[in-house]
């Protein structure tokens, strides 16, 4: 069972949900880069260049959602990061009005996936149940090699219990994910929360 990362990195991820039904944010615009419109361009979800396949990107506005052209982008490997050059803005003074804005893409444009695969940003949120109850809500994803791992908030900490849960997300902990639903059901206990 894998948790396909398309959305939101763990620093994203434990901040603000920023998708609705029909929108999913897949990449932030960072700062200007020289002085003829370029911009640097972090994905947001664990292959950078799928971010090129995820187009048309669009950015939000105070009233509607923004519509971004492409014209030109090349790979930095130093910064892990795009350097992008989109349609109507040329230099550095109008593309500055873009730096720190999430990147959307509809949600009917990401890829289909397979059974017992799962996006993300699908997962944040869910309620999460263990062996003996309700254990918290997942805050975040994250990869740490091998596999995924799920951060879980006590939705009551106590005292004892204010650190997050963390619950490597492999089938043997697995056991099932109802998305319509918004829970999950683990192989885990609660006293395994404050280790």
């Amino acid at each position: 069972m894998t948790a396909r990362q398309i959305q939101p990195l763990q620093m994203l991820a434990s901040k603000v949900n920023h998708q609705d039904d029909h929108w999913v944010a897949v990449g932030r615009l960072g700062k200007c880069y020289g002085l003829d419109g370029w911009i640097w361009l972090r994905s947001l979800n664990d292959q950078e260049n799928r971010l090129l396949e995820l187009q048309p990107w669009f950015i939000k506005t105070s009233a509607n959602y923004q519509r971004l052209e492409l014209l030109n982008f090349n790979w930095s490997s130093d910064h892990r990061a795009l350097r992008v050059q989109l349609a109507g803005y040329s230099d550095a003074l109008q593309v500055k009005a873009l730096v720190n804005c999430l990147i959307y893409v509809p949600r009917s444009q990401l890829p289909k996936l397979n059974q017992g695969e799962y996006y993300w940003h699908d997962l944040i949120g869910l309620k999460v149940y263990g062996l003996d109850g309700l254990l918290g809500k997942i805050t975040q994803l994250f990869n740490i090699g091998p596999h995924d791992v799920a951060e879980v908030k006590d939705l009551a900490p106590s005292a004892d219990n204010k650190k997050p849960c963390l619950i490597p997300w492999i089938d043997e902990v697995i056991e099932e994910v109802n998305i319509p639903e918004g829970y999950v059901k683990v192989r885990w206990r609660r006293d395994y929360l404050s280790h």
